[in-house]
């Protein structure tokens, strides 16, 4: 006869652990607005910035 205890078990899923390369997202009043982060020596204009080769590029029409 299998234990009460073990059953439950088996049939409790995982408890769910948050994966530590996962960063939480900021808060969108932060992400949306100007963004206060350098990259490669330069200021990121806003939270879709990005830069290449020393260019920067964003996700945003007209952004930069």
């Amino acid at each position: 006869m299998i234990d009460p205890m073990l059953e439950d078990l088996a049939r409790s899923p995982p408890p769910r652990t948050p994966s530590p390369e996962i960063q939480p997202l900021q808060p969108t009043k932060e992400r949306n607005g100007p963004a206060k982060r350098e990259h490669q020596g330069r200021k990121i204009h806003c939270w879709d910035c990005y830069c290449y080769r020393y260019n920067c590029y964003c996700y945003r029409y007209n952004c930069c």
